[in-house]
């Protein structure tokens, strides 16, 4: 009974994480990045920098 309660519990945390970034992600609020806002150390950007020069096709 308790193991299904927390289950529950889980699926019930997950599923909600899930819907508020669905909808950020819609809504236009969230940047795809997972910084809050123009930071430096977003990796996002430093990948796009290291990949800038690198020829996909070989």
């Amino acid at each position: 009974m308790l193991e299904g309660i927390i289950v529950v519990g889980v699926v019930a945390v997950v599923a909600a994480m899930t819907g508020r970034s669905f909808y950020r992600t819609m809504a236009g609020k969230n940047d795809g990045c997972g910084c809050a806002g123009n930071c430096q150390g977003c990796a996002c950007r430093d990948f796009a920098e290291m990949d800038q020069g690198r020829d996909t096709k070989k």
